[in-house]
């Protein structure tokens, strides 16, 4: 399941909420970035570079620092963006803790094999937010 911001009042996934400020090499463990990191940020989490994901164990004011290291080399410019959450459930119910400094726009995504895909965007205000997943199995796949 994950968490993503969304960009203003559209209905797409910020994939350029950040980007890279200096030439991230293999296997480098920081990834350093042009813009200060909001605030809503999770303590540690998943990082997206250009769509693939790096797990960071603690971030700066404008860098993230990458556990296993990155297995790709990225150019300053290229697009980054952090999932409020990003995870596989291990049960009917998972959360995240996030510091609210401003509302945020996001779209939500379940998906496991058998059922339908889930998505709705919502927002997440300063009483957090709730989204319950519908569950409807899918019946081409067996």
């Amino acid at each position: 399941m994950a968490v993503f911001p969304r960009s203003g009042s559209t209905t797409s996934v910020f994939t350029n909420q950040y980007r890279i400020n200096a030439a991230v090499a293999s296997p480098s463990t920081v990834v350093h970035i042009d813009e200060t990191i909001i605030t809503e940020t999770p303590d540690t989490g998943i990082v997206r570079l250009k769509d693939k994901s790096y797990s960071y164990s603690s971030h700066g004011t404008s860098s993230f620092v990458v556990g296993t290291g990155v297995e790709e080399s990225y150019i300053a410019g290229d697009n980054a963006y952090v999932p409020y959450m990003e995870k596989t459930a291990t049960g009917a119910t998972e959360s995240v803790s996030i510091v609210h400094a401003t509302d945020r726009n996001i779209k939500v995504r379940v998906r496991k094999k058998g059922i339908l895909p889930f998505e709705v965007d919502s927002s997440f205000t300063s009483t957090g937010v709730t989204v319950a997943a519908i569950r409807t199995t899918d019946e081409i796949v067996d």
